[in-house]
């Protein structure tokens, strides 16, 4: 059994209501997903990522600019 994989994110509001979160699992390889919430558009890359490569721990990157 694999261990966990540690796996960055960014998460960008998109427009008012929308989210989304998206992290690289090898270069040019990606996942990207939607929510109403920061909170729902992670969740749903963890479901994401975890379908594609197991189970996963998200580190938040900031981006530039981001005061969040």
């Amino acid at each position: 059994m694999a261990g966990i994989r540690r796996i960055s994110y960014v998460l960008e509001q998109e427009s008012p209501g929308v989210w989304c979160a998206s992290a690289f699992i090898r270069p040019g390889v990606g996942l990207m997903e939607d929510g109403p919430t920061p909170e729902a558009a992670v969740e749903e890359l963890r479901e994401s990522l975890t379908f594609v490569v197991g189970e996963v721990e998200l580190t938040r990157v900031a981006k530039l600019g981001d005061t969040a």
